[in-house]
């Protein structure tokens, strides 16, 4: 049951990922075409999903928002683990004061609730996708430094790791070389992870207006813009809801058999 579970969230994240990928070729309309007179009209056979207030195709939104979303996950990720292998490799290899003030400069940014913060930095930058992206990434390097950190701690005392730096090899040539290849089984794990955790807050984001601008569509901008029509047509605010929740489950599904297979082999 559980593989059927994986099984389903990666074909769900392949279909997402495709179609955000093409939507200028599956978009049956350009997601900024406002039709004022067809405003909030239900879906239809011309339009699948209905249209928004502004009488925008949903569907063509939804794909285009997908992309602005899968992208701005795809990057925070990228950037919170590279940030992460950096700060953690030097701090579980170094050891001493050099890991005091790097771990204690984690451990204030974790003090803080991960959202707030976001928010807070959001609104000092201003809302853009390439803020928003630093915003969640200095909100998610933390974690991976933390991992990274642990799993050098115990390697560093690995014969290998020892002979290696008997030999004079270089501290950063054994950390490159020799550490990190065999640590980040688990930094694999948490950005599956993490890739769910940075769609939310992105969508959390644009819900508070401190996200992606209108008329850029975004998941989470498509139910700022819809909460108030919850009652008149419902679908415009459960339709991308449904998509967010469908990709964080898969996401977590995967990451969850990724780190069941990697302690099987451990």
């Amino acid at each position: 049951m559980h593989r059927m579970g994986v099984l389903i969230g990666c074909l769900i994240l392949i279909l997402l990922t495709a179609s955000a990928l093409f939507a200028p070729m599956l978009a049956p309309y350009s997601p900024f075409e406002i039709r004022l007179e067809e405003g909030l009209s239900a879906p239809s056979s011309s339009h699948i999903l209905g249209q928004d207030k502004l009488g925008r195709d949903v569907l063509s939104r939804v794909l285009y928002g997908g992309r602005v979303s899968l992208s701005i996950g795809v990057a925070v990720t990228f950037i919170s683990v590279l940030v992460g292998i950096m700060v953690g490799a030097i701090s579980g290899f170094l050891g001493g004061r050099a890991d005091s003030i790097l771990m204690r400069f984690v451990d204030i940014m974790f003090a803080f609730p991960g959202i707030l913060l976001a928010i807070v930095v959001s609104a000092i930058l201003g809302p853009s996708v390439l803020n928003i992206i630093i915003a969640l990434s200095i909100l998610g390097w933390g974690g991976f430094a933390r991992v990274i950190r642990g799993q050098i701690l115990v390697a560093r005392c690995e014969d290998y790791i020892l002979a290696a730096t008997a030999l004079g090899l270089p501290p950063w040539r054994v950390v490159i070389k020799h550490l990190l290849p065999n640590v980040l089984a688990p930094v694999i794990v948490e950005g599956s992870f993490a890739m769910g955790h940075a769609i939310v807050a992105e969508a959390s984001l644009s819900f508070l207006g401190l996200g992606i601008q209108p008329p850029t569509p975004s998941w989470g901008g498509m139910i700022s813009d819809s909460k108030s029509f919850l009652l008149v047509a419902p679908y415009l605010v459960i339709i991308p809801g449904l998509i967010i929740m469908a990709v964080v489950v898969s996401f977590n599904l995967l990451g969850d058999w990724l780190r069941g297979r990697l302690t099987e082999r451990g």
